[in-house]
């Protein structure tokens, strides 16, 4: 009964993904199929069980018989022995099979799926209490969609007590703002700094209109002035950031191009180590033939070995200059935000004002201009 559950799920499975961006392909002994990402695989080798992740794998031999199975590491290590299981993440949730039920596996690498194989590479080397290594990573989920692991890093790091950099940025990607001292969650509707409710307009229909003109004209005062403070502020809001933007895009651009260099050279020299052992497999029985095949097979993987040497500075410090520019983004968010809640302030009190002598006004109290500015002065200097 069991066998034929997993069975009809795996057809329910397969209808799902039709249409679906490539995944990973595992038949089943049963005839089911199953598409989805794989997640880890328990290898038994020389009497040894190993855990190995999906990041790692570049293929799955599966033999029949006596024959052992073969496991393809990205780095050409071969791993022959038994394949004990292995989980799918699928559209049913992370599904685990064992050797028995599993017929050929075929393994698809998708950009997601690297994407997020990488952040479970990197999750696992966070230490349990630094919290601004895991306010980090949760910057480089945001910026590659993973929207649910950023905001559970998030939550994590601001239980570990962060500084107030890293608090800071925890809060901004989990869209929280500051308001009168607490973090609050951003309304939906108000994508930016929170707009300040309009005090209610007071009649002002039996004022003398002469009044009611001095008072908008001082009241537009009052506003040109909130627009140039807001403008000062985004003035130097720029000439904070926009250089270092600058500097930082352009170093994280010259690292990625080492990577790529290099990632070039990697795959040449892979494609050269294919080439002579595709000679090798088709030279005959010539004992001389193979073995310069094989010597040269040896200096070429001797060379693909030397290249990745190179290649893992490269991907440091190309992750550590990312890193710096999502550090300065988050800065940038954080001031900008500031500068909207400063304006929405500076709005709130203008309106307080403007309300508090349109009451005066409105009770015929004798306002005078120089007491308009007064008002003015008291409430919006605050």
């Amino acid at each position: 009964m069991a066998r034929l559950q997993r069975s009809v799920l795996c057809i329910v499975v397969v209808f799902a993904f039709m249409g679906s961006a490539a995944a990973d392909v595992v038949h089943l002994a049963s005839g089911g199929t199953v598409e989805g990402s794989i997640e880890t695989i328990l290898f038994r080798s020389g009497g040894k069980k190993t855990t190995v992740i999906r990041f790692d794998v570049a293929a799955i031999a599966l033999a029949g018989g006596s024959e052992d199975d073969v496991l393809t590491l990205g780095s050409e290590q071969v791993l022959k022995g038994e394949l004990v299981s292995l989980s799918v993440r699928s559209i049913g949730g992370v599904l685990s099979f064992g050797r028995p039920d599993l017929k050929s596996i075929t393994i698809v690498q998708t950009p997601m799926d690297k994407i997020r194989e990488t952040y479970l590479r990197r999750k696992a080397t966070l230490g349990a209490g630094d919290a601004a290594a895991h306010c980090e990573l949760a910057v480089w989920c945001k910026e590659n969609k993973l929207d649910k692991e950023a905001n559970d890093l998030a939550q994590r790091a601001l239980a570990l007590k962060p500084d107030a950099d890293t608090t800071a940025a925890a809060h901004a990607i989990l869209g929280h703002v500051l308001r009168d001292g607490r973090w609050v969650v951003m309304s939906s509707e108000a994508p930016g700094a929170p707009e300040a409710a309009p005090e209610p307009e007071v009649n002002l229909e039996k004022v003398d209109p002469a009044l009611v003109a001095s008072m908008n004209s001082v009241i537009a005062k009052y506003v040109t002035k909130a627009s140039e403070a807001k403008a000062a502020d985004q003035d130097l809001w720029r000439a904070t950031y926009q250089a270092k933007w600058a500097e930082y895009g352009k170093a994280a651009a010259a690292a990625k191009v080492v990577v790529d260099q290099v990632s070039e050279r990697v795959r040449q020299a892979q494609s050269a180590v294919g080439g002579l052992e595709r000679q090798r497999s088709s030279c005959g029985t010539c004992p001389i033939r193979k073995k310069d095949l094989e010597n040269r097979i040896k200096a070429a993987k001797d060379t693909v070995r030397s290249v990745r040497r190179e290649r893992s500075p490269a991907e440091k410090s190309y992750a550590r200059a990312k890193q710096a520019q999502a550090r300065l983004l988050l800065r940038m968010r954080a001031d900008r935000s500031r500068i909207a809640r400063r304006a929405a302030a500076r709005k709130r009190r203008i309106s307080l004002a403007r309300s508090k002598i349109q009451r005066l006004l409105a009770l015929g109290e004798g306002v005078s201009d120089d007491q308009m500015l007064t008002i003015c002065e008291q409430i919006c200097a605050k």
